[in-house]
C-alpha cells in the first residue's frame, strides 16, 4: 500500500521521545533500587482465589487479552478501508499486532520472571513479565483510536472525551494486572511505553498527520469552493463533509457549497450552478462518471477541478497520481497545483448538437457490453473482480466489421472485437494499455484487437504488457481525430465505465488543455493555460 507524501515533524518527535523514555525506563526498572521498592508491592497477594473479585479480574483480563484487542483493531481497519481511509486502514491493521510482537521480543530478551500470584493458574498468567503485553497492545490500540478520530475530523469535545475514556480504561487495566499479581509495577509502565512507541512508529511510517496546521484567515480572492458529489458512491458522506470543511478552513477558503448529484442528473446542472455562483475550485467526489460530467461542464472555464476518488475504477485519478486515500485526496485538493489536461469530444451518428465529453477511455462493442452486464451489487462487494464475471459472459462475442480513419489518413477496414479510444494510458493495477499516453499530450490513442479464445486474450495481454506497438495481437494508432464506423449496424458503447447506448458512427476529437485539474506536484503533465471553448 502506498504511503502519503506529507511528513509530520510531530510524529518524528514523538518517536524519538518515546524511544528515549522506554530505554530509560527499562534500564531503571531492571537496575534502580528505588524502582525495586515499587515492584516489591507486587509481592503481597491482593486477591483470594475463586473469590468474586478474583473471578471478575480474570474475566476482565481475558476480555482485554492482546488477541481480542488485535481482532478489534482489524475490525477498525476494515471499517476505515470501507470509508476510503486507506492509509489509516493499513496503520490500524499493523499497529496492534506489531505492539504484541514488540512486547514478546522484549520479554524474550529481558527474561524477567513474573511475581508470585495466588492466581497463577489464570489464563493470562504465563510467560515472562517485562513488559506487559496487555498494556502494550491496549495502549497502542488506544492511540490508534485517537488517530482515527483525528483523521475523521471528529469534534474537539469528542476527541477529548475519547482521550479521557481511553486513559481511564488503560488505568483500570494496569490496576487489574497489578491486583492479579500478574506483573510488577514497572512492567505496566514499560508496556504502556512500548505500545505508545509502536503506535508512534506506525503513524510516522505511514506519515499520518496528527497535528494539522491552524486555520488560515479567509481569503476572499480565492472565491468559492463547491463540492459536486455522488451520494451513492460515498461510504460516509458526513466524514467527507467534515474533512472538506476542515481543510477548506485551514487553507483560508469560505465554507464549501455542497451540490449532490441525482439519479436524473449526474452533475451537469450542479456544476453549472457552481460556476454561476462563482466557484473557483470544484471538487468532484464520486466515480469516473462524476469526474467526466464535472470536467466536461468546466471545459473552458476559469475554475479548477479536484478529484476525490470514490468509485471502483478512478482511472483519471490513477493516471494523474491523485491519492486514492480520501483524507490525502481532500488535502491535495486544497494544496495541490492546478494544471491543464485534455478532454475528448465524441459525437455519435452525426448528432453534433449532443456531444459527450470524457477524460479517460471509451469502448465500443465488447467493452461496453461487459460494462453493461457488470452487476452493480457485485461490484460494490468485490470491486474490480466483478468485471471478471462479466468478461466471461462476453467471450463468445463476434468481432465487428469496422472502418477507421485517423486524422486525414486513409480509411482502414478491420475486424475488431476490442475497440478502445483513450485519453489516458493506464488501467487499474498499473496496467498500461496505451504506453506513454498522458492526459495532456494533445493526442488520442486507438487500440484494435480481435481475441476470440482465452489463448487470444492471453496473447493480447502479453502484447499490451511487452510491446507498445503493433503486433499480430493488437494494433495501435495515434492522432488528434479518430472516426470509427461500424459496418454491421449499431453496437453499444461506453465512456469512462458508463454505458451510453448504441451507435454506428463515432467521431472522437481531442481538445488540448480544456480543463484545469488539481494534481500532485511533479507528475508528468504539462503546465499551461486553459484552452478556449471550441473544437480542436
Amino acid at each position: 500500500m502506498a504511503r502519503p507524501a506529507h511528513f509530520s515533524r510531530f510524529n518524528a518527535a514523538m518517536v524519538a521521545t518515546l524511544a528515549v523514555l522506554l530505554l530509560a525506563w527499562t534500564s531503571l526498572a531492571l537496575h534502580a533500587p528505588a524502582f525495586r521498592a515499587l515492584d516489591d508491592l507486587s509481592l503481597t497477594p491482593h486477591l483470594t482465589p475463586r473469590s468474586p473479585l478474583a473471578q471478575l479480574s480474570e474475566a476482565f483480563a481475558i476480555v482485554t487479552h492482546p488477541a481480542v484487542m488485535i481482532l478489534t483493531s482489524l475490525v477498525l481497519a476494515y471499517r476505515a478501508w470501507q470509508r476510503r481511509l486507506r492509509h489509516l486502514a493499513g496503520a490500524l491493521a499493523i499497529a496492534a499486532p506489531l505492539a504484541w510482537l514488540a512486547a514478546i521480543v522484549l520479554k524474550l530478551v529481558i527474561r524477567r520472571p513474573r511475581p508470585p500470584s495466588p492466581l497463577g493458574d489464570a489464563i493470562t498468567y504465563s510467560g515472562y513479565s517485562y513488559p506487559s503485553s496487555h498494556l502494550a497492545v491496549a495502549t497502542c490500540l488506544a492511540v490508534m483510536v485517537v488517530v482515527t478520530g483525528t483523521i475523521s475530523r471528529q469534534s474537539r469535545a469528542s476527541l477529548i472525551g475519547w482521550r479521557i475514556g481511553l486513559c481511564c480504561v488503560l488505568a483500570v487495566l494496569g490496576v487489574n494486572r497489578l491486583v492479579m499479581n500478574a506483573h510488577w509495577f514497572t512492567d505496566v509502565i514499560g508496556g504502556t511505553l512500548t505500545g505508545a512507541l509502536v503506535a508512534a512508529l506506525v503513524t510516522f511510517f505511514w506519515r499520518i498527520r496528527m497535528l494539522p496546521p491552524p486555520a488560515a484567515p479567509v481569503d476572499e480572492r480565492r472565491g468559492l469552493v463547491a463540492v459536486v458529489f455522488n451520494p451513492t458512491k460515498l461510504a460516509d458522506e458526513a466524514l467527507l463533509r467534515r474533512q472538506v470543511a476542515d481543510e477548506a478552513a485551514r487553507a483560508g477558503w469560505r465554507p464549501p457549497l455542497w451540490l449532490p448529484t441525482s439519479e436524473d442528473d449526474p452533475g451537469h446542472a450542479m456544476t453549472r450552478q457552481a460556476i454561476e455562483r462563482g466557484a473557483s475550485l470544484v471538487l468532484a467526489a464520486g466515480g469516473d462518471g462524476t469526474v467526466r460530467v464535472v470536467t466536461g461542464e468546466l471545459r473552458g472555464s476559469t475554475a479548477s477541478c479536484a478529484i476525490i476518488p470514490a468509485g471502483t475504477g478512478n482511472l483519471l485519478a490513477r493516471n494523474l497520481g491523485v491519492p486514492l486515500d480520501q483524507a490525502d485526496a481532500v488535502r491535495m485538493a486544497f494544496h495541490g497545483r492546478a494544471r491543464p489536461i485534455d478532454l475528448v469530444r465524441v459525437t455519435v451518428d452525426h448528432r453534433d448538437d449532443e456531444p459527450v465529453w470524457f477524460t479517460g477511455m471509451a469502448g465500443i462493442g465488447f467493452d461496453a457490453a461487459m460494462m453493461s452486464n457488470t452487476d452493480d451489487n457485485l461490484k460494490k462487494a468485490v470491486g474490480n473482480a466483478a468485471y471478471v464475471v462479466a468478461f466471461t459472459r462476453e467471450l463468445g462475442t463476434k468481432p465487428l466489421r469496422i472502418q477507421v480513419r485517423v486524422d486525414d489518413g486513409p480509411a482502414l477496414r478491420r475486424r475488431a472485437l476490442l475497440i478502445m479510444v483513450g485519453n489516458t494510458g493506464s488501467l487499474q493495477a498499473g496496467i498500461e494499455l496505451f504506453r506513454g499516453a498522458r492526459p495532456d499530450d494533445g493526442e488520442l490513442n486507438l487500440l484494435l484487437a480481435s481475441p476470440r479464445t482465452l489463448g487470444g486474450w492471453a496473447r493480447l495481454a502479453r502484447a499490451v504488457i511487452q510491446r507498445p506497438r503493433n503486433s499480430g495481437a493488437v494494433d495501435y494508432y495515434e492522432g488528434r481525430r479518430i472516426t470509427v464506423r461500424l459496418l454491421d449496424g449499431p453496437a453499444s458503447w461506453e465512456v469512462d465505465g458508463d454505458t451510453q447506448g448504441t451507435g454506428s458512427h463515432f467521431d472522437f476529437r481531442v481538445e488540448p488543455g480544456a480543463v484545469q485539474i488539481v494534481a500532485p506536484t511533479g507528475r508528468a503533465v504539462r503546465p499551461g493555460p486553459v484552452a478556449s471553448d471550441g473544437e480542436a
